[in-house]
């Protein structure tokens, strides 16, 4: 950690790629949302683009784009993953077996549409961030759709 703080001071390491604020964070858009299903989607590609648009421009390369796009996308599944966590507790076997079901035939789906949004640039670099990006936009919508759900059963 010391040593990426260093680097970080004297310019070695893009400020946009190094590790995001809290302040910055899907977590923390989604609980500003505060429930509302629209606004929690506007996080969505929120801290991918910050990140790309950093002063250091290190997101403007096809690798600094899909590092962006990778880092927003990890902290979707951190929030997917924390929803599976709380609904694991709470639904019964009927509700756990068609849940299960649901998140296979998402990741089929995900990867056939992501196959398919990255086509569009066949042979080139851009390649790459297209399925990133897509990657993103997928993750977050089942980690909103199971965070809602894990809301709604948790007890008031």
């Amino acid at each position: 950690m010391r040593l990426l703080l260093v680097l970080l001071a004297i310019g070695f390491v893009s400020p946009a790629l190094a590790a995001p604020s809290p302040a910055s964070t899907v977590a923390a858009c989604v609980a500003a949302a505060d429930g509302e299903f629209a606004a929690q989607r506007a996080c969505i590609g929120q801290m991918n683009a910050a990140c790309q648009d950093a002063e250091d421009g290190g997101g403007v390369t096809t690798a600094g784009m899909v590092t962006c796009a990778n880092r927003e996308r990890d902290q979707w599944v951190a929030l997917r993953d924390a929803a599976l966590s709380t609904l694991r507790t709470r639904e019964n076997a009927a509700q756990t077996a068609s849940r299960d079901r649901a998140l296979s035939a998402h990741a089929a789906w995900s990867q056939a549409r992501c196959a398919y949004d990255a086509s569009l640039y066949e042979g080139g670099s851009m390649v790459i961030y297209a399925t990133a990006a897509c990657e993103v936009a997928q993750t977050a919508d089942i980690a909103l759709m199971l965070h809602q759900r894990a809301h709604d059963l948790l007890p008031d």
